[in-house]
Order: structure tokens, then C-alpha cells, then sequence
């Protein structure tokens, strides 16, 4: 949106601060509103969500698989920190040391953790079903990819 007066705010989690869908939460937005507004909504199906806490004392990554949610529409997580472009956005995961602080991709493309009702921007993460297929578009502002069922015929390169 990039009209101000159209950018909405929302709490980042439920309960200890941890990715949901309960009401008033980023995630019931992204899994109602947002998700019904998109046109190809009926290619997106359940997928989990890693909502772990990240430790960054001792460098332990799988601490991030020991909780999770199954929703339709997520948030980016530290992996999708290296895509290039992915500036000043919340990501899925609070901070190990404090349920206050949540790591953000900051302005500058590093890492670093904000307080959770600090404002930013955020990236929807979708999980389509097996069998979607560019049909068409090149993925620019311009032209758009758009999504449809393999025997629609894929996009040739």
C-alpha cells in the first residue's frame, strides 16, 4: 500500500508474543483479510510456520523447528534474510533472550531486534499447492507473475 493513510497496524502475536491467528493479531489479518483478497486464494493451502525461539548465544538454528503454526499465510524467517531486496520487515521470529524484542531486516538489509510494537513493513509468505504454475508474467512491477494450474500452460522462458 502506498498510501499512508491506507497502511493498517496490527499486534505482532498472541500469547508470550509468538506468531498466530488469534483475532486482533498480524497473522488473522494476513490468514482473513489479506488471503481473501488475493485472486488466486484458492491455490494457497496450510503449510507450518517455525515459530521457535532463535538462539543467538549458542548459534542453536533448530531451536526454531520446536514450535510451530499451520496457516495459510506467514512471515519471512532468518533464511529469507540473504533475498536480496528484503528491507526494512518484521520477520516471524522474537527474540530468545526477550518475548518483547522480534528481529526485523532493517533499512540497511542487517539484522537486529526491535520491540514488538515497533512499526514496520510486512512480507507475506504463502504456501501454494503442488500443481500452481507460472502461467504468465516475468515478475516485474510492470508484468506481474500470475499463478494457475499446470495444464494451463506454463510460462515459457
Amino acid at each position: 500500500m502506498k498510501d499512508e493513510k491506507s497502511k493498517l497496524t496490527y499486534a505482532f502475536g498472541g500469547k508470550d508474543n509468538v506468531y498466530s491467528t488469534a483475532k486482533g493479531s498480524i497473522g488473522n489479518y494476513l490468514n482473513t483479510t489479506y488471503l481473501n483478497s488475493l485472486d488466486a486464494k484458492n491455490y494457497v493451502v496450510k503449510g507450518s510456520f517455525f515459530t521457535g525461539l532463535l538462539s543467538l548465544t549458542n548459534k542453536d538454528y533448530a531451536t526454531l523447528y520446536k514450535e510451530k503454526v499451520s496457516a495459510k499465510v506467514g512471515m519471512l524467517t532468518l533464511g529469507d534474510f540473504f533475498i536480496e531486496g528484503v528491507n526494512n520487515v518484521l520477520t516471524i521470529l522474537r527474540s530468545y533472550d526477550n518475548p518483547n524484542l522480534i528481529y526485523v531486516i532493517n533499512k540497511s538489509g542487517g539484522l537486529y531486534g526491535d520491540t514488538i510494537n515497533a512499526k514496520y513493513n510486512v512480507r507475506p509468505v504463502l504456501f501454494l499447492k503442488g500443481d500452481t504454475a507460472i502461467v504468465s508474467g516475468d515478475g516485474s512491477i510492470d508484468d506481474p507473475f500470475e499463478i494457475g494450474d499446470k495444464d494451463e500452460g506454463t510460462k515459457e522462458e
